[in-house]
């Protein structure tokens, strides 16, 4: 995919949704951080799974684009899932009286909050560069409906009724 070929498409929605959950994510557990001086292991869990998610998401795009190919080597963000959840298994020999007892645990590592913040930073510019971006929530307008919005309204909502039994706009109203 070259810069040409490469436009943020439909189904970039997908993406970023993927990005306002990091963003939210990263929020909450900055929050904790601040608050706690701490961070839990279920924001911690929950912000790794969303850059996680992110990370498969841009994949596609980020490793092939030749604006962001490579921030996404520099940074070894194919790394990431190595490190990200990585089951640690352990085995042990007990011998005691004579019999031989095996045993084995796993456990789940998690990847670095500070590194796990560096790389969330790094996908947003990444992604941002591509043209994708969180969903922003638009202002509320400010002003007050005129009559002309009202007909506009009841037009979308096929209301054609109600529409014919509006009174006449005066002049300068719509």
């Amino acid at each position: 995919m070259t810069e040409e070929d490469f436009e943020p498409r439909a189904y970039s929605q997908t993406l970023n949704e993927s990005i306002e959950r990091m963003h939210r994510a990263r929020s909450e557990l900055n929050q904790a951080r601040l608050t706690n001086g701490t961070v839990p292991l279920e924001a911690h869990v929950r912000f790794e799974e969303t850059v996680l998610t992110l990370y498969y998401e841009l994949r596609p795009y980020a490793r092939q684009d030749n604006r962001t190919k490579s921030d996404w080597e520099e940074n070894k963000l194919d790394q990431l899932p190595e490190i990200c959840g990585r089951l640690d298994r352990s085995e042990s020999v007990k011998t005691s009286g004579g019999m031989i007892r095996a045993s084995s645990s796993v456990s789940v590592s998690h990847a670095d909050v500070d590194n796990l913040l560096s790389v969330s930073e790094t996908m947003d510019e990444i992604s941002h560069e591509l043209g994708f971006t969180a969903a922003v929530e638009t202002e509320t307008p400010t002003n007050e409906a005129t009559m002309s919005d009202l007909r506009g309204l009841l037009t979308e909502r096929g209301q054609y009724e109600a529409l014919e039994n509006l009174p006449e706009a005066p002049e300068g109203d719509e």
